[in-house]
């Protein structure tokens, strides 16, 4: 699958690794600078996980421990146990940096593309869905409590019907340089559970697809009815990523 193959190469870039046999473990090395120097909030491994094959990163002390580990659970190590078992490994490293685990409920998420064979899922797409401007982001800016000025300088659909802009689906501004191109989508409360975002999400996937792109739709763990809206748009599940955070 060329989205899926565009996945991995996009993750072995982000890990600063090359790239190597196809289900090899890699594991790259980082440095111990904290990611928010404010919160003082360090992520000590990183890893994801697509078609069984395992990429990720982790501090140098911690590399020979986890690439173990990862070894052990590869065939589910975005699992509870496995997840379970890394925590207690990496306690005793975090208590001797003076740190502690963040309890983050979103630290584990999931990965879709759309498959070589996707077809336009036109149905969903709702009367009032819109390719975003600069001239639409303009007079629309006043109708929503959304932010999207930003979105105007990469691909967006909005649904701006009945004097409202309650959703947005928009190339992820962090895969600009990336061989996929990620899509994010947001509807604002109280018009949820009406297609909404689904119908600006449909119409993004099809616009990037007819153009040659790879498209991802990522979302955390426990955000159920996203990935429900990303199945329902056409994407399927090709893995998903944990990182590990922790802070003072």
């Amino acid at each position: 699958m060329r989205a899926e193959q565009a996945l991995i190469s996009d993750l072995l870039r982000q890990h600063h690794i090359e790239d190597g046999e196809m289900g090899t473990l890699f594991l790259g090395q980082k440095d111990t600078r904290p990611l928010d120097r404010r919160l003082n909030v360090i992520a000590p491994v990183s890893f994801a996980c697509v078609s069984g094959r395992i990429i990720g990163s982790a501090y140098p002390e911690l590399c020979e421990p986890v690439f173990s580990h990862l070894e052990t659970y590869r065939e589910n190590p975005l699992g509870e146990e496995s997840l379970t078992v890394l925590d207690r490994l990496l306690r005793p490293y975090l208590a001797g940096w003076g740190y502690r685990p963040a309890v983050f409920p979103t630290r584990t998420a999931r990965s879709l593309v759309l498959p070589e064979d996707y077809r336009p899922k036109r149905e969903y797409i709702l009367s009032g869905t819109e390719f975003l401007t600069e001239g639409a982001a303009e007079t629309l800016k006043n109708r929503t409590s959304m932010k999207f000025a930003d979105c105007v300088k990469r691909p967006a659909f909005v649904f701006a019907g009945d004097g409202e802009v309650p959703a947005i689906a928009a190339v992820n501004s962090a895969t600009e340089k990336s061989l996929c191109q990620e899509i994010g989508v947001e509807c604002a409360p109280g018009f949820r559970r009406r297609g909404l975002g689904l119908s600006c999400v449909c119409a993004l996937a099809e616009y990037l697809f007819l153009r040659g792109e790879n498209v991802l739709y990522q979302h955390y763990e426990g955000n159920k009815a996203s990935g429900a809206l990303a199945e329902k748009a056409g994407f399927v599940p090709v893995g998903g990523f944990f990182t590990y955070t922790s802070m003072r």
